[in-house]
């Protein structure tokens, strides 16, 4: 029996098997797929990809009307030229409104314009770097209440005429 035992073929055996059952558990833990045939890393990575870049759901609201979640008093240019003016319902289930216009005013301007429409409202305007300044633009963010406003200023020096996109948030209350 101790020759058995201390047969260099059975040592052989028992490591091949114990090489067989590590590969088996790490190829298993690897590769477990879901009823639908993707891997669980594929579906995390997928779920993450979501939750990073919500979808919203958009209504066009006419040009002479202001989307709902705006102030009503919040300036706007006269004779603007409106490029984009809608309502929409994000994934999460919270509001927005989006309107984006050309603008004659400088960049620094409108700028001033909104950061003073703001504070004179009560708005707690962000500082530090949520004010940014992108070489050719400018963003302001502000909050009020449940409301989160960003006015992103752009200037196109191919048109003369500088884009300002402002877009209000009505957050979820939690």
């Amino acid at each position: 029996m101790d020759n058995f035992l201390s047969s260099k073929k059975v040592i052989w055996i028992f490591g091949i098997i114990a090489a067989l059952a590590i590969i088996a558990t790490v190829v298993t833990k690897y590769s477990v797929k879901l009823k639908s045939g993707s891997s669980v890393a594929d579906d995390a990575k997928k779920a993450a990809e979501l939750k990073a870049s919500p979808t919203i759901q958009t209504e066009a609201v006419a040009d002479n009307k202001l989307p709902d979640t705006f102030p009503s008093d919040i300036p706007i240019e006269k004779g603007a030229k409106i490029t984009s003016n809608y309502n929409g319902t994000l994934s999460d289930g919270s509001f927005q409104g989006t309107l984006v216009f050309k603008s004659a005013k400088s960049v620094d301007d409108n700028y001033t314009l909104y950061q003073n429409y703001f504070k004179s409202h009560n708005w707690i305007v962000s500082g530090g770097p949520s004010l940014q300044d992108q070489g050719n633009g400018k963003t302001l963010l502000a909050t009020k209440d449940y409301f989160q406003a960003q006015v992103t200023i752009n200037s196109v020096p191919t048109d003369k005429q500088n884009t300002v996109s402002i877009t209000i948030v009505e957050l979820l209350q939690k």
